[in-house]
């Protein structure tokens, strides 16, 4: 009786393996924290649930009480607060839909997952879009935003566009420094991932702006157009998550060496009616052929 027993357990045990894939194994040293239930922060994680392939651990700050104790060796984290959280140093930190947020903490590794496709993505959508434009405005408030505005100047030379990068610290200035871009005889107007920057009302501002002077305004995501403004380069909330997954298989592979991985997805949404306000005439035919959602 006691040799069938162990030739039970022994089946068992046998069967367990081989249900447990190696990623299966691997996900319990992977802990997914979500800022809130948020829309964006659900459809996110359902993209990576689908790239990643097994279940992992996930905590909601909004639900959940957080321990970085019990944090596993891999954390993806989804929204600003989450990525914000305290977590060891020996943890690896992917975070996305954070772009307000750069880690730069001593000891750890980080990979950032931005909101926005590559700067050369954003300015060869840009150019398809407006074949003649040749001279930008950004404008921008945050220091999360430096690094990607410096990588964009970089590119935006390759493809012989003068970039007007203009920083503010309170949003009162804005008007002044649209009429002083106005002034420099610009485009276009291309605004960054930028919390700090963007709201309701200020985001009336640029609409307004591009409709009475003729400068059509691209925005980061595909929400703002709906809103008014004349195209997003972006890249959809399941495709960061997705990204985020992918990102996580490989930390587990010790196979990181970035710092920053862009979505591989790029969508470039134009709002018609928009362009039309701006002044910007369109071939639509060819906008199809090449992608663009019209709307």
């Amino acid at each position: 009786m006691q040799n069938y027993s162990k030739h039970i357990w022994l089946c068992i045990t046998v069967l367990w393996s081989l249900f447990l894939t190696p990623l299966s194994v691997a996900a319990q040293s992977v802990t997914v924290v979500l800022s809130s239930d948020l829309g964006p922060y659900v459809e996110a994680y359902k993209g990576f649930q689908d790239a990643f392939g097994a279940p992992v651990r996930q905590i909601n700050l909004k639900t959940d009480i957080f321990d970085p104790s019990n944090i596993s060796d891999v954390v993806v984290a989804f929204g600003g607060k989450a990525a914000l959280e305290t977590y060891p140093d020996d943890t690896v930190v992917i975070y996305c839909l954070a772009p307000g947020v750069q880690l730069k903490v001593e000891g750890q590794q980080t990979v950032k997952i931005p909101m926005l496709p590559s700067a050369a993505d954003v300015l060869n959508r840009l150019k398809i879009l407006q074949p003649n434009l040749r001279r930008l405005a950004t404008i921008w408030a945050s220091d999360a935003q430096a690094d990607y505005l410096q990588e964009l100047a970089i590119f935006a030379k390759q493809v012989d566009i003068v970039l007007i990068s203009e920083r503010i610290s309170d949003s009162d200035d804005l008007p002044g420094r649209l009429r002083k871009v106005l002034q420099e005889g610009v485009d276009g107007v291309w605004l960054p991932p930028d919390p700090a920057l963007i709201n309701a009302r200020s985001f009336s501002v640029f609409r307004e702006f591009s409709w009475s002077n003729n400068v059509p305004l691209y925005v980061p995501t595909a929400g703002l157009v709906d809103k008014g403004a004349v195209a997003a380069v972006s890249s959809g909330f399941w495709d960061i998550g997705r990204t985020a997954g992918e990102v996580a298989k490989r930390a587990l592979q010790d196979n990181l060496n970035a710092s920053v991985i862009y979505p591989l997805k790029v969508e470039l949404r134009v709002n018609l009616d928009a362009a039309d306000q701006a002044g910007l005439e369109l071939n639509q035919e060819d906008l199809i052929e090449k992608g663009a959602v019209l709307q």
